[in-house]
């Protein structure tokens, strides 16, 4: 699996502090891929760190088309 994919996986199963490693890894590796931005802000937000809304704002900047952003950011 690619770190996005593991990072999904140890969401689904609650590794959210994984997950947000795995996340923040892909957003580092290829910072302008949107779903990595959304997926680290999802994360984030469910470990209440306030970094979360960064995250979810810098995948709406980089894909305005990105729902799962959208979602995340009204939802955290």
């Amino acid at each position: 699996l690619g770190r996005d994919e593991r990072g999904v996986a140890r969401l689904n199963v609650g590794l959210t502090e994984g997950a947000a490693a795995d996340f923040l890894r892909c957003t580092q590796l290829a910072p302008a891929v949107a779903r990595h931005w959304s997926n680290l802000g999802n994360a984030l937000s469910l470990l209440g760190d306030e970094a979360a809304r960064e995250a979810l704002d810098r995948a709406v900047a980089l894909d305005p088309r990105l729902v799962d952003a959208f979602l995340n950011r009204a939802i955290h």
